[in-house]
């Protein structure tokens, strides 16, 4: 912190954490969702019956 905030003023540091949580907020927020998805019984049900194929980023689908 020491190297990163060199020189600023306390109320600059405060603005600029308050803006990184914020960020970080919307982030986790937008992350949750897929992650409780992913814990779902039906997801992790280990039946040979199930695969899962993960195509890049943007697509993801199960497969009976």
């Amino acid at each position: 912190m020491n190297r990163r905030y060199s020189g600023w003023t306390l109320d600059a540091i405060r603005a600029d954490l308050l803006a990184k949580l914020s960020s970080e907020r919307e982030r986790y927020g937008r992350l949750l969702p897929a992650a409780l998805e992913l814990c779902d019984p039906a997801v992790l049900d280990h039946s040979d019956d199930r695969e899962v194929y993960v195509e890049g980023a943007a697509q993801f689908r199960l497969c009976a």
